[in-house]
């Protein structure tokens, strides 16, 4: 049977894309996943900058009116969680 040469071509250009993707997806999944995590991690320090500077003076008396006020950050009291076997640090506020 004669090949033509085309043939030849799609095989060379298959063989260098599988090649090209299987070096270029796991570095584009791990640039991706440390964008996400350093974004994720600013907007949470930002977050908690905003609410000590804005709260530095409030009482425990106060936090109901604060929470009534404040429909999207709830101040709760301490639930004492138990101790985690599989994490080691503790995150307590929810995404409600």
């Amino acid at each position: 049977m004669i090949r033509k040469l085309l043939h030849k071509t799609q095989r060379i250009y298959l063989i260098y894309f599988i090649i090209i993707f299987i070096v270029i997806a796991p570095l584009f999944y791990l640039i991706i996943y440390k964008m996400y995590i350093s974004n994720a991690d600013e907007s949470l320090r930002l977050r908690e900058y905003e609410f000590k500077k804005d709260n530095a003076t409030l009482r425990i008396e106060d936090i109901p009116i604060w929470n009534k006020f404040n429909p999207n950050i709830k101040i709760i009291a301490d639930k004492k969680l138990k101790k985690d076997t599989l994490f080691f640090a503790n995150y307590y506020e929810s995404q409600e």
